[in-house]
This record gives C-alpha cells, structure tokens and sequence, in this order.
C-alpha cells in the first residue's frame, strides 16, 4: 500500500531515522508496531460511537449551549460526594 506523505512528514520521519541510524523501513515498523490491534468487536463499537456523533452534531447555538450546560451539571453532580446524592 503505498502512503503519501507531505514534504513535512517525509522531512521528519527521513531526520528521525538518521537520528535513529537506522533505514526509515525499520523506523516506521517500530512506529506501526506501537499501534493498538483493534479488534472487529472493538471496531464495530467505534463506528457505532461514530454513527452517534455523526448523528447528535449540529451547528445550533441553542442546542450547543444546552449540551455545555447539561455537561457543566453532571460534571457538578459528580463532583458531590455520595452522600450528598
């Protein structure tokens, strides 16, 4: 598969593999290698989480301020210790 970098990018991982003395192939193994495995459970919970971002944005600055406010509260109400409750 090739990737397309930007001049940036490649100036960058090119400087970090001199850095390193190693070929840029290696480089970018250990950086892949770093990745988490996702599994197909883990995946199809993403794109779920996605489907309902994509769903809930908008641009309403009502809607916007509602949800700040609704957030700021629970974040309030946590913040109370249990007894409180």
């Amino acid at each position: 598969m090739p990737i397309m970098l930007t001049p940036e990018q490649e100036c960058r991982i090119t400087a970090y593999a001199a850095h390193r003395k190693e070929p840029i192939e290696r480089v970018i193994d250990d950086l892949i290698t770093v990745l988490p495995v996702i599994s197909e459970d883990e995946d199809r919970t993403l794109e779920l989480l996605d489907a309902w971002a994509e769903e809930d944005a908008t641009d309403d600055e009502e809607e916007l301020l509602r949800r700040d406010n609704a957030l700021a509260e629970f974040k309030e109400y946590e913040r109370q210790p249990c007894r409180d409750r």
